[in-house]
């Protein structure tokens, strides 16, 4: 597993509460001298839950969400925000 500093891709909580600014930012990546905080980077606005993560070329990785009922589930860390609403049919 090789892990990049240099880029870090955004990470949104995968659930029905978050914002439409940290929605369309989930899994881009930017480099961190491009990092500016609440355009591409957290806190995006107050109450923000996002996070920069290191970029791992990893495709076996995971990360949690909330299905449309609210339970906890894994999913592959590589689906974007717009990919795990489409499969739970979030709005």
């Amino acid at each position: 597993v090789k892990v990049h500093c240099k880029n870090c891709p955004t990470l949104a909580t995968l659930d029905n509460r978050t914002s439409e600014i940290c929605q369309k930012l989930d899994g881009k990546v930017f480099n961190l001298k491009d990092r500016v905080v609440g355009v591409n980077a957290s806190p995006c606005h107050p109450r923000c839950r996002s996070c920069e993560i290191p970029y791992i070329d990893n495709e076996y990785s995971t990360r949690f969400a909330r299905d449309s009922k609210g339970k906890r589930i894994e999913v592959s860390s590589s689906m974007t925000y717009e990919e795990w609403a489409k499969i739970y049919k979030i709005k």
